[in-house]
């Protein structure tokens, strides 16, 4: 699930996404971090449950147990305040849109504005204790200049480029072959 937070007049603008890839050290949420089913604003989107796929106790247990809660920090004004966000009771680990946060600024993600901007926020997500992480190339040189960056983790890619670059070898390798 990944919903946009806020405007400038509610706070910096960042996304937040549930995913099980790791387990909560938090224990359970606060309403604003809530698992959907702990929430009773929420309570519609419970499509497993609903679906009969699980029992209820296993729902909850999952949800408040495995989920995690994962800002991303996709402009200035939220890499500024990235240590005030990675406190924020219930927030698990957060992810740096650096695409994202260069766009909002008008400028390159090379631009000495953003490079300050993303270690900063990787050195405030430190101070609190939590992990970051960021997105980008599946490349082992993209690896090693988030690990020099000083990110926890690094996502190589994401499901889009991967499918594209999948579908346009599979679309050269129709096209390399010829009738004899």
């Amino acid at each position: 699930m990944a919903s946009r937070n806020g405007s400038s007049t509610r706070g910096p603008r960042a996304s937040c996404c549930r995913t099980s890839t790791l387990s909560s050290r938090h224990g359970p949420r606060s309403p604003p971090c809530a698992f959907p089913a702990r929430h009773p604003r929420r309570r519609q989107h419970e499509p497993r449950r609903r679906l009969g796929a699980v029992s209820r106790d296993e729902y909850l247990r999952y949800g408040n147990e495995e989920v995690v809660l994962i800002p991303q920090l996709e402009s200035a004004e939220a890499a500024r305040n990235a240590r005030e966000i990675a406190a924020v009771d219930g927030v698990d680990v957060l992810l740096v849109g650096a695409a994202d946060l260069s766009t909002s600024e008008g400028l390159a993600e090379s631009d000495p504005t953003v490079v300050e901007l993303i270690t900063g926020a990787v050195r405030a997500v430190h101070a609190v204790g939590k992990p970051i992480g960021n997105a980008g190339g599946a490349s082992a040189a993209h690896v090693q200049a988030s690990l020099e960056t000083g990110f926890d983790f690094t996502l190589m890619s994401n499901d889009a480029s991967l499918l594209g670059s999948a579908a346009r070898a599979a679309v050269e390798a129709g096209r390399s072959v010829h009738r004899g």
